[in-house]
């Protein structure tokens, strides 16, 4: 029973390879692809593209971040030396900061306790001068290092080289002094850049607040992300959120009309087949098997020489890259 229903089997396929002709598995190639590349280095913030999609020339499928300047102090933009889209290597703008004096301080003869030999940034202090303690100002904390930090005056008048103490209490209470400081005239604050300038969010004259955003630049004109030939992607080489440089491949697409399909014949088979023969395919997700044509476009011997690569024009031109095909030549029974 089991020899007669092998054998009916074996019946049952020759019927259906005859009635189809001679078949062959080929996959679905490019013979041309493209790179989407990152316009500008940056933090990659957004990619909208997925494998398999099409997409056309010029379209903006992400962008990568800028690098933005915020102002490290309160003042007013005294001078702006650049334009956007200008290709910068140096100062930006400078800003003449609020505070007229900026004293160089150390925690040295500060009152012996662990809380005056702490210094916050940020807090606030009070200044009186050691010569005649006529002098009185106040100011605040900033660039802290180890025991040494500066104050930044917002209130008051000073001397510039004289010395201060530095003081926590408004009544200059000896418990409360933290350390001693030489006042210097605070100079203009300069901020650089170094590549193309994208945007400059405040104008000449205008105050500024500590933390303000000032300008943004890149090391590209744009930073967006562009398509740069109709095509189908074919590969994603990129995700977001990660650190990328300018003209580094985020993805891969293939043009479409270098989409063929590719099989392997044997020799003795291969003077069946000829550039421009029209053969019969089928696709691996189509369910009901529909049919549809190619044209041999070119036929090469492989290495081994026993074999030989067919290569197919299917009328689709947006086949996904390496889907499994079925070839059919029907004339061949």
């Amino acid at each position: 029973m089991i020899k007669r229903i092998l054998v009916l089997a074996t019946v049952l396929l020759f019927l259906m390879s005859s009635a189809l002709g001679e078949t062959w598995s080929g996959t679905v190639i490019s013979t041309l692809e493209k790179p989407v590349l990152a316009a500008a280095s940056g933090i990659l913030e957004e990619l909208n593209l997925s494998v398999g999609q099409t997409v056309s020339s010029g379209d903006i499928v992400g962008h990568t971040s800028v690098t933005s300047v915020f102002a490290s102090e309160s003042g007013t933009v005294s001078l702006i030396k650049a334009k956007v889209g200008e290709i910068v290597s140096d100062t930006v703008l400078e800003i003449s900061p609020v505070s007229k004096y900026r004293i160089v301080s150390a925690t040295t003869d500060a009152y012996s306790s662990p809380e005056t030999t702490i210094i916050h940034g940020g807090e606030t202090l009070f200044i009186r001068c050691t010569a005649d303690r006529s002098h009185l100002a106040i100011g605040f904390t900033a660039n802290l290092s180890g025991s040494n930090f500066d104050v930044f005056t917002t209130a008051g008048e000073l001397y510039i080289g004289e010395t201060v103490n530095l003081y926590r209490s408004q009544d200059h209470a000896y418990e409360s002094k933290v350390g001693v400081g030489t006042v210097v005239e605070n100079d203009l604050v300069q901020y650089k850049a170094n590549g193309h300038l994208i945007s400059i969010s405040v104008e000449e004259g205008s105050r500024v607040e500590r933390g303000q955003l000032l300008f943004t630049y890149a090391s590209s004109a744009s930073t967006e992300i562009t398509i740069p030939e109709d095509g189908i992607i074919t590969d994603i080489q990129a995700n977001v959120g990660q650190s990328v440089q300018q003209d580094q491949v985020l993805a891969t697409l293939a043009v479409p009309n270098s989409i063929r399909i590719e099989f392997s014949a044997a020799e003795n088979m291969i003077y069946l087949l000829n550039p421009g023969d029209t053969l019969s395919y089928l696709r691996a997700d189509d369910p009901t098997d529909t049919p549809r044509k190619a044209t041999i476009s070119g036929i090469s011997r492989t290495a081994n020489g026993d074999t030989y690569t067919v290569y197919l024009i299917p009328e689709e031109n947006d086949l996904p890259i390496g889907m499994s095909i079925t070839v059919i030549n029907e004339t061949m029974h």
